[in-house]
């Protein structure tokens, strides 16, 4: 069965703000794979707007594997975590993670219309 928190995590972000490559999971997993996030935008939203990206397939890349293992499976609060969480500022560094060419765990966005 599924089951909503008790509480929703609204965010917002300044122009030009992003937020650093991460796996939700690390901030509200609390150890669980058994964890569904989703972005909903609150407007239109364009990729130059700033909208989620998500690495296909990241989740099942062999390449990556051990960055689920490992960033992947932490908890911000049991791992006393400082700072932002993010694994990385870089988009980059996941497909040097995954390594090869081309990067098996592409980004893709698109635009939203409210």
């Amino acid at each position: 069965p599924a089951r909503t928190f008790d509480f929703k995590w609204l965010r917002g972000m300044p122009p030009r703000g992003f937020t650093g490559v991460h796996v939700d999971r690390v901030y509200m997993g609390r150890g669980s794979e058994e964890v569904l996030t989703c972005w909903i935008p609150l407007g239109d939203t364009t990729p130059q707007d700033g909208t989620v990206a998500v690495a296909e397939g990241s989740h099942r890349a062999p390449a990556l594997a051990r960055f689920q293992e490992t960033y992947g499976s932490c908890d911000v609060e049991r791992e006393g975590l400082v700072g932002t969480g993010w694994f990385t500022e870089d988009p980059a560094d996941i497909e040097a993670l995954a390594s090869s060419p081309p990067p098996t765990s592409p980004w893709r966005t698109a635009a939203f219309d409210a």
